[in-house]
């Protein structure tokens, strides 16, 4: 077990691994799934853990030797098992089957140091329990304390969840999952697939949604070699699984994403009743092959609930499980106790074949364990409506105190709506930073694709003043450089005497670089480019369509010419043309004070429009998870189709550039 040292150069001590020498113990150690259906119609379950395991269970004296390892305070023998020995489990596990003895697969079970007591009743618990402890201090075994749980509903084993209802993800988990990071290598990435293939059994068609990330496996296996695995090619050759790069496209990532998703919201997976028949459905075409088992439900309430409850609890669970999640919710457990005794009577609930039910309208009590079942048979298998008919439909059949807020939970975090439906949009409309005279806001656009007229002008620069709506022409060249610009916007309208305190433009480098921004310090300005993905933030766009559709009308016989021609017609045309806030643009510098107080009055009454179809602009921090609106950020081979999602996502927020997107 200890390594040696080379201690003359050229000449090596014989190393002697231990676990290569050692006779493999068979003994079999028990499959998760053993211990889950051992658990399954139970109501009290208690967990116990043993504290260091493998270290309480001794190690034969004339055995020890063999454990031997060297430090620099000299050679040690381990006393106790050690951890990292090859029959460690095998021998740990018969010990915990000794103690348990006949109640194994009974009323309890273990997985190695993991000792559960499961019954139906709490005298047959506490008897169970008191067998186990009993053993276990016979045999010098101990327990932790900080790590024991006892005579509880439900607990958490193996990374899962377990109550009378069913088995599901434990949802620490299930929010360790959703912060996993996409791999970037090869070990990381099997490390994500053995993550997910080990909740499998909670993503219903699994292989089918988990086969972009297998196909990544197709060339490659692992092998072991001694105590230790590596990664081989199928030319058998070695590769370093730490330093192999992934081919990861976008059908990864969304499937990395679906799975995830998936997880994150699981089934509860019920307990399969052995006393009941299956049926084993199976079905294959020329790209797979799959089957689904089923069991037959036959309590006879199903009848007589269809006809008047579409959502009747028998529909979704058997009514037995139905039940002992009413016992054990904290809302309806003592009103269903109190109702069960002989005596009790209570005016507003009555109790039908184990169901709770209110008097006046007959609606059902939901218990907390049960809710998610009804939500995902009502929002999620109906079209996936919205918050208010998903609501309705919910609360005309059953009843909990605060159930429209889980309601509202559900439908706002439900991830195929939030990739489907696009939403209101979020941001209120600001007027504090509206213009208060001509020119303090300027926005242009630089109008390209125009014919090339005898001059050489195949583009023009419109200039927009947001107070008064004037509109500047200037025909130039597509070509024109970020120095031509700042010229024509200096000639345009620093000479009539205004200086512009904000300017607005698009996106592009030649009036967004050095120039514009030194013509915007000189004037104390602020340079504002608009998003590329939100035009409207820049309202030169709507003068740019005015610009074009005159230019169009007036040169329909001949194009040649349109800049000497066109554009000073348009221009005189557009501003002397009155609109409903200032009148004409001409006018309106001559009168600003009469055109400052309307534009206020119109301004309060578009912010009042606006905002009543507006949700409130979400304060963003690093962390947060949020989807991309393709309709927004369009995104290669997304949101394509018609049926496609509108969003994609959830990703997360790394760094928070602005409160606008």
């Amino acid at each position: 077990m200890s390594s040696g040292v080379r201690s003359t150069p050229g000449r090596s001590g014989l190393i002697l691994n231990l676990n290569s020498v050692t006779v493999a113990d068979r003994y079999p150690l028990h499959t998760t799934d053993a211990v889950f259906q051992t658990l399954q119609g139970k109501r009290w379950y208690s967990s116990l853990d043993a504290i260091r395991g493998y270290h309480q269970h001794p190690v034969r004296e004339a055995d020890r030797w063999k454990t031997t390892f060297i430090c620099h305070r000299g050679s040690f023998q381990y006393p106790t098992v050690p951890f990292g020995l090859r029959n460690a489990p095998a021998v740990f596990q018969r010990l915990m089957d000794r103690v348990l003895g006949e109640l194994r697969w009974k009323t309890a079970v273990v997985y190695i140091d993991d000792v559960v007591a499961a019954t139906t009743t709490l005298a047959e618990h506490l008897e169970t329990l008191d067998v186990i402890l009993s053993r276990a201090t016979r045999m010098g075994l101990k327990f932790s304390t900080s790590k024991c749980t006892f005579a509880v509903p439900s607990l958490t084993l193996l990374g899962r969840r377990v109550s009378g209802a069913g088995v599901a993800v434990w949802q620490d988990r299930a929010k360790a999952v959703l912060d996993l990071p996409a791999p970037t290598t090869l070990r990381d990435f099997y490390h994500v697939l053995g993550l997910f293939g080990y909740y499998r059994g909670f993503i219903p068609k699994y292989a089918e949604r988990a086969e972009p990330l297998t196909r990544l496996t197709q060339g490659w296996r692992w092998e072991s070699v001694g105590d230790r695995t590596r990664l081989v090619r199928k030319d058998g050759t070695v590769a370093n699984a730490d330093n192999k790069r992934l081919e990861w496209t976008d059908a990864q990532e969304r499937s990395f994403l679906d799975l995830k998703s998936a997880i994150a919201r699981p089934p509860v997976l019920a307990h399969p009743d052995p006393t009941r028949p299956y049926l084993l459905y199976v079905d294959a075409s020329k790209d797979a092959f799959a089957a689904v088992l089923h069991q037959v439900f036959d309590d006879p309430i199903v009848e007589a609930a269809a006809a008047s409850y579409p959502l009747a609890p028998a529909a979704l669970v058997p009514t037995e499980r139905w039940t002992a999640w009413l016992r054990t919710d904290r809302f309806f457990a003592p009103i269903l106790r109190r109702l069960e005794s002989a005596a009790a009577d209570d005016p507003e609930w009555i109790v039908d074949r184990g169901l709770l039910l209110r008097r006046v309208d007959g609606r059902l009590a939901l218990p907390e364990a049960a809710a998610p079942l009804v939500f995902r048979s009502v929002h999620d298998d109906n079209g996936h409506f919205g918050y208010t008919k998903t609501c309705l439909a919910v609360m005309k059949n059953y009843l909990r105190p605060r159930l429209a807020e889980m309601v509202l939970a559900w439908v706002r975090h439900c991830a195929v709506c939030q990739r489907a439906k696009l939403g209101r949009r979020v941001g209120e409309l600001d007027v504090e930073k509206d213009a208060q005279f001509p020119f303090e806001t300027c926005s242009f656009d630089l109008v390209l694709g125009l014919p090339r007229s005898q001059s050489g002008n195949d583009a023009v620069l419109v200039m927009h003043d947001v107070f008064s709506r004037m509109v500047l022409l200037e025909p130039c060249k597509a070509t024109v450089d970020a120095a031509g610009i700042a010229a024509i916007v200096s000639n345009r309208i620093l000479r009539l005497g205004w200086r512009p305190r904000r300017l607005v433009s698009d996106s592009e480098a030649r009036v967004t670089g050095r120039v514009m921004q030194a013509l915007a310090s000189s004037l104390k300005a602020q340079l504002t480019p608009s998003p590329r993905h939100h035009q409207q933030a820049n309202v030169v766009e709507r003068a740019v369509q005015t610009v074009q559709h005159a230019l169009r009308a007036l040169m329909d016989k001949s194009a040649a010419g349109w800049d000497r021609r066109a554009i000073p017609a348009v221009e005189v045309a557009m501003n002397s043309t009155p609109n409903v806030t200032t009148g004409s643009p001409v006018g309106c510098h001559r009168a600003v004070e009469d055109a400052r107080r309307a534009i206020g009055v119109a301004r309060a009454q578009q912010k009042r429009r606006y905002d009543a179809s507006r949700g409130t602009l979400p304060v963003l921090e690093v962390g947060d998870r949020v989807f991309v609106r393709l309709r927004d950020r369009p995104i290669a081979g997304f949101g394509q189709g018609k049926l496609d999602e509108r969003k994609l996502g959830p990703f997360r927020v790394g760094e928070v550039l602005s409160d606008h997107r």
